[in-house]
């Protein structure tokens, strides 16, 4: 009688353990699949952005998420990187809530823009210079009058000075006319050590482009334009198709320059020592350009290698229309920069600007006016005002190689993010208010240099957090803004007031009511602010309900065939 007991008690805990089993894995398929995450100081609050960002806009996207992430309503951006023009050509077609870019919208995409009744407001927030760098056996130098004696290859030593390109050989190598490396004036900025000479390869490097259309091509082409112009010119004429006029682009002009796409693949083939068109070994070298934090990264990741493996890297130095040669970091971008407001490749030529690193150029953050949740307008005015004020810290800056915004761009920048409070908010009939927390968005202790700033209040049933600190329709305070944080001072003594307009630009015409753009921000899946609290995803976040029963489905059969297995088996 007791093992009927015992085994009736086993049957019921049985059936119910099944039952709460079954309970659990219904509850994974149906919850939502883009949840709220914690943030690292317990609150729940969270919106998540689509953001579509060249590679060299990424760490400063990642940086304010990261910064953002511990506020009360967090900002969760998840990135889709790409090259400009396409990702330009995602956010005209409705897709994303922000897109960066280093080159504006041309008159299709404007013109796509207005056909979807989208309005763009431009926030500059990062000014970027091109980083060149390469990769060859050791370049040989001898003795002089050794090639006389029987030894000469005994006495050969590897040249350890810079890497120094003058635009003429620069527009050599990415239009592949000759081996650079025997350039006249490539050996005559070699720094020799007294009594030796250099003998050049007999192969010459090659160029590595990016595949897809991108800033980076634009401006590599803009400042060998400028700088060679009779190299580029008849590089151009020479080529398929050549018109008389050539018009520089997003897209490479030479089709079998080799390519790779994303900047990724570029810079990484390079790390790794690689042939530009192949996954061989390059005996002559491959020389390309990435963003400054990419290269940086090959170089500190390089070393982190056994010796044997070591690829021999190196920095290419360039010069400036000063007659300087120079690298790209936070100084010399800000000396062009500052100089040009903003004008692409400042200092490469014309009038000389000391320090001036010759290619760089501002990249901007695009937003829409309408179609944005109150959520995530706010959102997405806590990145801009972060990076334009926080993110202008030289530390954050110097980590990343980025060049420092004037006063004008940063002035500019905020009022774009008022204009996406503002213009979002008035469309999903919410309520504009100010803060020093910004409707909780910004950083513990707000944004620095700013009192109050503007954020909407959603209305009812909104899942924006309310301020009970806020006055209804104030007006964002650029007068409380500290200048500290666009102080030149704290970089060097070359002077950053240089006069120019530098207004945010309004693209399109007409109102949107975007569908695809005017979903609730409230949750996200692939929240950045996830990746810096948790080492996992949250479970269900970044799966489909229709996913989560297949995977539940397949665990069910594997947990079925297994079972039948072991009862035939005993």
């Amino acid at each position: 009688m007791a093992a009927v007991v015992t085994r009736r008690r086993r049957s019921t805990t049985g059936t119910l353990c099944r039952l709460a089993v079954g309970l659990l894995l219904a509850a994974w398929v149906v919850m939502p699949g883009s949840g709220r995450v914690q943030a690292a100081d317990g609150q729940t609050t969270e919106t998540a952005l689509k953001a579509l960002v060249p590679a060299d806009a990424q760490p400063f996207v990642n940086a304010a998420a990261k910064a953002l992430a511990g506020s009360e309503a967090a900002t969760a951006p998840d990135l889709e990187i790409g090259g400009t023009r396409d990702l330009r050509l995602s956010f005209a077609d409705g897709q994303g809530d922000f897109v960066v870019s280093g080159a504006d919208f041309s008159d299709l995409e404007k013109a796509a823009l207005a056909k979807s009744g989208k309005e763009v407001v431009a926030a500059p927030v990062q000014a970027v210079g091109l980083a060149f760098f390469g990769f060859v056996p050791p370049l040989p130098t001898f003795p002089d009058g050794c090639e006389e004696e029987d030894n000469c290859l005994e006495r050969r030593e590897a040249y350890s000075g810079p890497v120094r390109m003058t635009p003429d050989v620069l527009a050599n190598l990415f239009f592949e006319r000759s081996n650079v490396w025997s350039e006249d004036q490539f050996l005559a900025a070699l720094t020799l050590p007294p009594g030796r000479f250099f003998f050049p390869p007999i192969k010459g490097p090659r160029p590595l482009v990016r595949t897809d259309p991108d800033a980076t091509n634009l401006y590599l082409e803009s400042y060998l334009a400028g700088t060679s112009p009779a190299v580029w010119s008849l590089a151009r004429k020479e080529l398929p198709g050549a018109t008389a006029d050539p018009q520089v682009s997003e897209s490479w002009p030479n089709s079998v320059t080799p390519s790779r796409l994303g900047m990724d693949n570029v810079v990484s083939q390079v790390r790794e020592g690689l042939d530009p068109a192949s996954s061989e070994l390059s005996f002559g070298g491959t020389i390309t350009a990435g963003s400054v934090s990419l290269v940086e990264e090959s170089f500190t990741l390089n070393e982190t290698r056994p010796p044997a493996q070591r690829v021999p890297m190196f920095r290419v130095e360039v010069r400036n229309a000063a007659g300087e040669w120079v690298l790209p970091n936070t100084l010399s971008v800000s000396a062009a920069v500052a100089a040009g407001e903003g004008i692409p490749n400042t200092g490469s030529v014309g009038l000389a600007v000391p320090g001036a690193y010759p290619i760089t150029w501002v990249n901007k953050l695009y937003a829409p006016t309408t179609g944005l949740s109150p959520a995530k307008a706010n959102a997405v005015a806590a990145v801009i005002r972060w990076q334009v004020t926080a993110g202008q810290d030289p530390a954050v800056l110097q980590s990343a190689g980025d060049g420092k915004l004037t006063p004008k761009m940063v002035a500019a920048a905020l009022a774009a993010a008022d204009q996406v409070v503002r213009s979002n908010c008035a469309a999903a009939k919410g309520t504009v208010r100010t803060s020093g927390s910004a409707g909780g968005t910004a950083p513990k202790g707000g944004f620095p240099g700013l009192a109050e700033v503007s954020y909407c209040q959603g209305p009812a049933g909104d899942t924006a957090p309310s301020d009970p600190t806020g006055s209804a329709g104030g007006d964002l305070a650029l007068d409380s803004f500290d200048s500290s944080f666009s102080d030149p001072g704290s970089f060097s003594d070359t002077s950053f007031d240089q006069a120019g307009p530098a207004d945010p630009s309004v693209l399109g015409e007409t109102a949107s009511n975007d569908p695809a753009s005017s979903a609730d921000g409230s949750g996200g899946a692939g929240a950045t602010g996830t990746q810096f609290a948790m080492p996992l995803g949250v479970p269900g976040q970044s799966l489909p309900p229709l996913d989560r029963a297949a995977t539940v489905g397949l665990g069910a059969l594997a947990y079925a065939g297994v079972r039948a297995y072991r009862r035939r088996a005993a």
